[in-house]
């Protein structure tokens, strides 16, 4: 990957990765939060989300807030109107800064959702 590329995540959020007791229901993603251990000071990324429009994606900027002590984290809202299960993209986006593997200790990705 070169620096001209994005730094890309594919989060694959399919009816499977639910709990069984949601099975056979209709699930609705209404965020998805980030949190990173890490010495990055801050990060720029974005999430797309399934059935975006070309182009578009959301703003997932992850700063130390105090939630998770020295972690970094952030999340994108998606209550308003929740998205559908599907694959999810994280991406750094080529003018960001670089994100290394030597970077990040632990990250951990919450997934927030209703079923009905």
């Amino acid at each position: 990957m070169s620096d001209g590329d994005d730094q890309v995540l594919n989060l694959a959020l399919d009816n499977s990765r639910f709990p069984l007791f949601v099975q056979g229901k209709t699930i609705k993603i209404t965020s998805i939060e980030l949190a990173a251990d890490t010495s990055v000071v801050t990060a720029s990324l974005q999430v797309v989300a399934p059935g975006a429009a070309a182009g578009t994606s959301d703003p997932l900027n992850l700063a130390a807030g105090g939630v998770y002590g020295k972690w970094l984290n952030g999340s994108v809202d998606y209550s308003a109107a929740p998205k559908d299960p599907g694959l999810f993209v994280i991406k750094n986006p080529a003018g960001g800064v670089r994100l290394k593997d030597t970077d990040w200790k632990n990250v951990v990705i919450i997934v927030r959702y209703t079923v009905s």
